[in-house]
């Protein structure tokens, strides 16, 4: 800090009595943006004179964790506290670059040439900034330290185990992880600290059955790390021993029992593990389940019985560091259906069968209706070739006394056509006789309809039947 009050007091004295140092700027430094990994450079030009000298001044900004740094005069003196920064170019012609390799996010913030005489100091001022992401990787791969863990352990010791990492931005997150045989991974439980750009992890367990034949790794977890474990190390050693007592489990975990059945078998096994192995596995049950036989770390037996219901079966495993156990109660079933799946099977498929079923009947029925209405209308309107009989009623209001000799019980058409062409032709006669041109243009006129009516008669294709005929008036 006190080197920064002592440039800004110089840069500040500078700016009144800057034209006394005599020298100037040719070329000034301008902003400059980069990307991670690549090589920046600030261009400085300069007049002086041989009492001058110039330097390079980088300062960080914003969140950046980077160190102020000064080079100069003329080269970097200091190679090993700041091997990427270099000054280049032609000094004869007063040409003084600042270089820049393999640019970190670190490398952010403000960068000033400066021309120095004696106390007195002239400066030009550029910035760098950084392009494609604001984040950079661990200076390094993290650091595993073992603490206490050594290869031979007991159940019930405790461990406590660490890693670090330096840099990053933003800072590096760790995690300590158990490896087990399986290949499996469990994260355990850990605290963190930081100090500077430091990241540590510390994780503190009790041994036990899980932790044997184990490893423990720390894992490095950024978002510039594009290789998984590049930066992750392993605690040694990785493949730990614990002594502990056996852990038991029997299955199936559940036992569930639906009424008496004398056929079913009933098969579980206790799961022992221990080191040293167990001396020896016992069960336990009542005395109600009369069939039971052990074998080992199996218990088999024949028949079930609801008064089995509510009653506890037992299984105790023994090694020379202690004994453990595990247990079950037998439960009643809870199934809705007291029948085997492929009856359900059997229910569903029926029922859509039946529904299939149904749905045809209706079906036929629909069109078996259609068919019995086509065929009353065909009775109503048979076609006799031989007696054409169509007549249109509504039409024949004025000619009731044509068709006054006709006996209705009797009309069937046919020969009656002729007759009633006869009786127009009657009719017309007779009213020409009377002489009155009136009544023969009326007489004429509906003669001639009535003719019509007859020629329409005979060409239709209707043919009622004798019923028809009898029911229906003539007008």
């Amino acid at each position: 800090m006190a080197v920064r009050e002592i440039l800004i007091f110089m840069l500040s004295l500078a700016y009144f009595i800057h034209t006394s140092a005599g020298g100037s700027f040719v070329v000034d430094p301008s902003d400059a943006a980069s990307a991670r990994g690549a090589t920046t450079r600030f261009l400085c030009t300069v007049s002086i004179g041989d009492d001058e000298e110039v330097y390079w001044h980088f300062e960080p900004s914003g969140s950046n964790s980077g160190d102020v740094a000064t080079i100069g005069p003329f080269t970097n003196r200091n190679p090993t506290a700041f091997p990427q920064y270099r000054i280049t170019g032609d000094s004869s012609n007063g040409i003084y670059n600042l270089e820049i390799s393999d640019t970190k996010i670190t490398d952010k913030g403000k960068y000033s040439c400066l021309i120095v005489k004696g106390s007195m100091t002239m400066m030009k001022e550029a910035e760098l900034t950084m392009v494609r992401d604001n984040t950079d990787r661990p200076s390094g791969p993290a650091t595993c330290n073992n603490g206490n863990l050594t290869k031979d352990n007991n159940e019930g010791d405790v461990v406590n185990i660490s890693c670090t990492i330096t840099g990053g931005v933003p800072l590096a997150i760790l995690q300590i992880v158990r490896i087990r045989e399986t290949s499996s991974h469990e994260v355990v439980s850990s605290s963190t600290s930081i100090a500077g750009d430091a990241v540590t992890e510390t994780a503190i367990f009790t041994m036990s059955s899980v932790d044997h034949n184990a490893r423990f790794q720390c894992i490095v977890l950024h978002p510039d790390k594009t290789e998984i474990g590049s930066f992750s190390c392993d605690f040694s050693p990785i493949n730990i021993q614990v002594t502990f007592a056996p852990v038991v489990s029997i299955y199936p975990s559940e036992l569930l029992i639906d009424g008496n059945d004398d056929n079913k078998v009933i098969t579980l096994t206790c799961d022992v593990n221990a080191n040293p192995q167990e001396d020896s596995v016992t069960w336990d049950y009542q005395t109600k389940i009369s069939t039971a036989e052990v074998n080992g770390a199996e218990l088999k037996f024949t028949g079930v019985r609801e008064s089995y219901i509510g009653e506890t079966i037992t299984c105790n495993a023994r090694n020379s560091i202690g004994s453990r156990n595990d247990s079950i109660t037998i439960k009643e079933s809870d199934n809705l259906l007291p029948f085997d799946t492929y009856i359900l099977f059997i229910i569903i498929a029926g029922g859509c069968l039946l529904f299939f079923l149904f749905v045809c009947l209706i079906i036929v029925c629909c069109c078996q209706k259609d068919d019995d209405a086509s065929d009353d209308k065909n009775l109503r309107y048979q076609v006799n070739d031989s007696r054409p009989t169509s007549m249109r009623q509504q039409e024949m209001t004025n000619n009731d006394e044509i068709i006054d000799g006709f006996d209705s019980d009797n009309f069937s058409g046919g020969s009656e056509a002729n007759l009633v062409r006869d009786e127009s032709k009657k009719s017309r006669a007779s009213a020409r006789s009377t002489g009155t041109d009136r009544a023969d243009n009326r007489s004429s006129v509906r003669s001639n309809d009535y003719i019509n009516d007859v020629n329409t008669f005979e060409n239709s294709a209707y043919s009622p039947d004798e019923d028809e005929l009898n029911d229906t008036p003539l007008y």
